[in-house]
C-alpha cells in the first residue's frame, strides 16, 4: 500500500507543555502524558479517528514521561518527580482515581513495564531498576531491586515472564533472567558509543536499541 497524501484531521491543545507519552487504554480511552506535570484521558470517537478531552488530572509536580496499563483496572504513570503513581480506571464513569503513589525511587522514573499479571519494573534516572508486586484492589509493594548500571535506566523492554532487557546513559544493555525465583543481569552487551535511550522486540531472540550516537543496533 502507498501513501502519496496525508490528511490532517485535527490539533489538539489541551495540554500546555511538550507531549511525552500516549496510551491507549481500552477501545474508547485514551491517556496522554505531558511536561505540563499532567495527563489527560480522552474519548476515542467510533471512527477512531478523533478523541475529545474527558478530563485533566495534575498529581504529579514535574513532567509524566511514562504510561502503563497493569490491568484493566490498574494505570500506572512515572514523572520526573521522582514519583510513580497508581491509579484506578473507571471505565464505565470514564474516569481516574488516585490510588497511592510510590516513592522508592530518587531520581526521574523513566520507565514502567509490565512484566507478569502482578507484577511490574519501573528505571529511573538513580541507576536502579525496582520489581514491584501489586494486586488488582490496589496494593502494591517493592520486592528487588537492581543496582548493576552504572547510570541512568532510561528504558525497559519486557521479553517475556522470565527475560527482560535495561537501556542505559552508561551505554549499555543488560540482559536479565529469571533464575530461582529472582531475576538475575547475565549479560552485558555494550555497542553504542552514548546513552541507550530506546528499546524494540523484533522477535524471541532479537531486538533493536536507540542510541544518542546516532545508531540504531540489533
Amino acid at each position: 500500500m502507498k501513501y502519496s497524501r496525508h490528511t490532517l484531521i485535527n490539533t489538539y491543545n489541551e495540554h500546555s507543555s511538550y507531549v511525552n507519552c500516549l496510551y491507549r487504554l481500552t477501545n474508547s480511552l485514551i491517556v496522554s502524558g505531558s511536561g505540563d506535570c499532567s495527563i489527560i484521558l480522552w474519548q476515542l470517537n467510533n471512527d477512531n479517528k478523533q478523541i475529545k478531552k474527558i478530563k485533566q488530572y495534575k498529581e504529579h509536580t514535574s513532567s509524566v514521561y511514562c504510561i502503563e496499563k497493569l490491568s484493566d483496572r490498574l494505570l500506572a504513570t512515572g514523572s520526573l518527580d521522582y514519583l510513580i503513581i497508581f491509579w484506578r480506571v473507571d471505565e464505565e464513569a470514564k474516569e481516574l482515581h488516585k490510588l497511592y503513589v510510590l516513592k522508592e525511587h530518587k531520581g526521574y522514573v523513566f520507565s514502567i513495564k509490565k512484566i507478569s499479571d502482578n507484577q511490574f519494573i519501573s528505571g529511573s534516572a538513580d541507576n536502579s531498576i525496582i520489581l514491584w508486586e501489586y494486586s488488582n484492589d490496589g496494593n502494591c509493594k517493592k520486592i528487588d531491586q537492581f543496582n548493576e548500571h552504572s547510570s541512568s535506566v532510561n528504558c525497559l523492554l519486557v521479553m517475556n515472564e522470565n527475560i527482560f532487557i535495561s537501556g542505559s546513559n552508561d551505554n549499555s544493555l543488560k540482559l536479565w533472567l529469571k533464575q530461582n525465583n529472582k531475576y538475575r543481569n547475565i549479560a552485558t552487551v555494550i555497542e553504542h558509543s552514548n546513552w541507550v535511550w530506546c528499546l524494540l522486540k523484533l522477535s524471541d531472540n532479537t531486538v533493536l536499541s536507540g542510541s544518542y550516537d546516532s545508531t540504531i543496533i540489533s
